[in-house]
């Protein structure tokens, strides 16, 4: 077979033509991102679904057209509905993640977050780790934010009782010290919790080991030679 020569202009010409397919094909979509909003007017949910999106967006190299295209594959429900009416007047991913924000999450007013702040108990039964990021996830929506002292504090006064029994204020000075802190101490109250009986178990198998002063089979007792309704059947 003869060996096929090209010259460089001819192999400039085939680059040339490639290149435009090849820039095309490196450009990514949101074909494959599990991100999903479907209107709810939480600001958390918003802002996560934005934060996720825009980084997705980053790193698969998505244009601003193609994410603008895209964000319908995104959007449910509600979100799904209103993008459609607002879609083509949206130039830019950055002004997308703004309607988004203004439509469904409106910035609140600093005294608005700061009630919600300070009616926010943690639950008993929450830990404080997630207590303590559901606080943080508001202050973040504050216009200013406030310094780590003040966060610190606010946050202390609103833990449950048994965390700021065993911790006091002066034994943590971030809030990530007192997260390790609460996390060791919920670590040993659920072990404690695992090592005890159940006041009923407990109370079942005492019974189990008493035999009745009346018939003498175990399992029940007559106490002070008075039987309730149920013993006195079982007697019978």
């Amino acid at each position: 077979m003869a060996n096929v020569q090209m010259t460089e202009d001819q192999l400039a010409r085939i680059l040339s033509a490639l290149s435009p397919r090849a820039s095309t094909a490196m450009q990514g979509s949101f074909a494959k991102c599990t991100a999903r909003y479907s209107g709810q007017r939480d600001r958390a949910i918003l802002e996560d679904f934005v934060t996720t999106t825009t980084i997705y967006k980053e790193i698969e190299n998505i244009t601003d057209d193609n994410a603008i295209k895209g964000l319908s594959l995104l959007l449910e429900d509600n979100a799904a509905i209103w993008w459609l009416g607002v879609k083509g007047t949206v130039k830019t991913w950055k002004k997308a993640a703004e309607l988004l924000r203004d439509t469904f999450a409106p910035q609140r007013q600093a005294h608005e977050i700061y009630a919600e702040i300070f009616q926010t108990k943690q639950d008993p039964n929450k830990s404080t780790d997630a207590f303590i990021a559901e606080i943080r996830a508001l202050f973040a929506e504050l216009p200013q934010q406030l310094d780590a002292n003040t966060q610190l504090d606010m946050i202390y006064a609103q833990l449950k009782y048994n965390i700021r029994e065993k911790i006091t204020r002066d034994q943590v000075a971030t809030v990530e010290q007192l997260i390790e802190k609460a996390r060791t101490i919920e670590k040993l109250e659920q072990e404690k919790m695992k090592h005890q009986p159940q006041p009923q178990l407990q109370e079942r198998n005492e019974k189990k080991g008493r035999r009745c002063a009346h018939c003498r089979r175990p399992g029940h007792t007559t106490e002070n030679g008075k039987m309730d309704m149920k013993e006195q059947q079982h007697h019978r």
